[in-house]
């Protein structure tokens, strides 16, 4: 995924990636675009719907938004100046959650490396 700090506010990317990478989500890139924004926002790639409400969840966001912008991502972050921090969430029925239970390892996010199920693993 990459986050982009929509404000301009010094750091504010490295924190959200931060916090992100913390609840087990996988960030490849950080940018500054300052465009006012005061609520966070999930742009994702067509056919990413239902990953990008989890990044919302986490976030929150206040909305998603398909663009075709995310063609090297799956996933964009545009954290606003009320951006506050992440959490985890868990998905019901998804398969990371159902390796999880079986104590399975499972690749998460676009790692290559492989860990325990961690509550966001996509």
């Amino acid at each position: 995924m990459k986050i982009v700090n929509g404000v301009g506010t010094k750091g504010l990317a490295t924190r959200a990636s931060n916090d992100l990478t913390k609840v087990g989500f996988a960030v490849t890139t950080l940018s500054v675009e300052p465009s006012g924004a005061t609520n966070s926002v999930v742009q994702y790639a067509p056919g990413q719907l239902a990953a990008a409400r989890t990044l919302a969840a986490a976030v929150p966001a206040r909305r998603c938004t398909k663009t075709r912008r995310c063609w090297r991502a799956t996933w964009l972050l545009v954290v606003g100046s009320h951006y506050s921090g992440a959490h985890a969430v868990r998905v019901a029925g998804s398969r990371a959650a159902r390796l999880e239970r079986l104590g399975e390892p499972v690749v998460v996010g676009t790692a290559v490396d492989q860990r325990r199920a961690k509550p966001c693993s996509l």
